[in-house]
């Protein structure tokens, strides 16, 4: 089997891929999934220091011929965002 490690500065991935945050949902529902192998890194979408909820509705509001949104992505914090990774 070829080997397609990469180095990004002082980190090995065995990978040059990186998946994109957004892209594939949630780290988290896809980190089991074999497909998911081939990558060597996923961005991940906003984690805080602490939990936050998220933004209360509405979050986005129609402005022309577009929209102005406000999401500000819940997540459960740092600690237990960490807690589920493999």
């Amino acid at each position: 089997m070829m080997n397609f490690g990469v180095e990004l500065g002082t980190i090995e991935l065995r990978s040059p891929l990186i998946a994109a945050a957004g892209t594939v949902g949630s780290v988290h529902d896809f980190a089991d999934v074999d497909a998911f192998r081939v990558y060597g890194a996923a961005v991940t979408k906003s984690v805080s220091h602490e939990p936050w909820p998220g933004r209360s509705a509405p979050r986005m509001a129609p402005v022309g011929p577009g929209m102005l949104n406000s999401i500000g992505i819940q997540n459960p914090g740092i600690d237990e965002w960490r807690s589920g990774m493999p």
